[in-house]
């Protein structure tokens, strides 16, 4: 148990310096594709960039595991807009839907507050995370991602997130191990569709940090629903 936390511990003290050097190699690659390369040299440069960003997620992942077990993640407290920040996360996810010929559609309920308070960054990296998967695991029909206003008390709201698909489902007997950390759902439905196995548990985790919870309900063949309950702080 010593050697693991001295472990998460040194980690999450190399964050600086690892992620550093490769900012550096995706800004200069992007750098170098603003200079007008020819067809080729633009066709290594495009690869690098695309190998960089997927390494850094990588990367990043495995330091928000190593930081949540070494006790050393924190939130940042701030307001912000949440429909903007929605309005990014389906921007990215219906282009990801889009590749694969997929339905995307967002929506909310009337009553869900706009200014809010808490860790707009983090929140988003849940969502992202979900939406992501959804659109993996999914190859007809498509993903929803819906809002709705949980619960009202006082200055803080809880926000009810759900993320659904209509993809391949997971087994029963599997859905508890997919919020433990380095499982993939491959393991679960068979397949190779890449990826850390750390997605899920840093969800769990964040979204507990938060204060709230993760729960999933699945159907095997027809698909899955993850539903996100956070408290937050309404601004201004």
């Amino acid at each position: 148990e010593e050697a693991s936390r001295t472990k998460s511990t040194f980690l999450a003290n190399m964050s600086h310096e690892i992620r550093t050097p490769m900012n550096a190699i995706i800004g200069m690659t992007q750098l170098a594709l603003e200079s007008a390369p020819d067809q080729r040299q633009k066709n290594y440069l495009v690869k690098i960039e695309n190998a960089s960003s997927t390494l850094l997620a990588i990367i990043n992942d495995l330091l928000d595991i190593s930081k949540i077990e070494a006790d050393r993640l924190e939130l940042e407290v701030a307001d912000f807009r949440l429909f903007t920040l929605l309005e990014h996360v389906s921007a990215v996810a219906a282009v990801a839907a889009g590749e694969k010929a997929l339905q995307f559609e967002f929506t909310a309920a009337p009553e869900v507050p706009d200014q809010l308070r808490g860790d707009p960054q983090r929140l988003e990296q849940v969502l992202l995370n979900l939406t992501h998967n959804a659109v993996k695991f999914t190859e007809r029909g498509g993903v929803t991602l819906a809002v709705d206003l949980a619960d009202r008390k006082e200055e803080k709201v809880w926000l009810h997130f759900s993320v659904c698909d209509t993809g391949i489902g997971i087994p029963a007997e599997h859905r508890e191990i997919l919020f433990e950390p380095f499982e993939q759902l491959e393991s679960a439905v068979g397949g190779s569709y890449g990826g850390t196995g750390l997605g899920l548990a840093i969800c769990k985790k964040l979204v507990e940090i938060m204060g709230g919870e993760i729960r999933l309900e699945s159907t095997p063949g027809q698909g899955s629903c993850f539903h996100v309950d956070v408290p937050l702080e309404r601004a201004g």
